[in-house]
């Protein structure tokens, strides 16, 4: 199927053998409340949603938290004190 405005193939479940839910993946550091959580998983499914054409209730969004101190930014762990990091 082709979307006429944009010449971009739109999946359909009952045509494309391939067809497959979205996945989103969100990596976080640790500290977020769960109502955030909640807001930003529903945020993503619905814009996803629009974005791929595919009905909510196929999108699956994974949220993951770590902590600071497993977290690198640059070669640097986030539990050095920035003034003694080096990469």
């Amino acid at each position: 199927m082709v979307d006429q405005n944009n010449d971009h193939h739109v999946p359909n479940k009952d045509h494309d053998e391939g067809f497959q839910m979205p996945i989103v993946r969100v990596e976080l550091l640790t500290g977020r409340s769960q109502e955030q959580k909640n807001e930003l998983a529903a945020v993503l499914t619905r814009e996803t949603a629009r974005i791929a054409r595919c009905p909510e209730e196929h999108i699956q969004v994974i949220i993951s938290d770590y902590q600071r101190s497993d977290w690198a930014v640059g070669g640097v762990m986030n539990s050095v004190p920035k003034e003694t990091a080096q990469p």
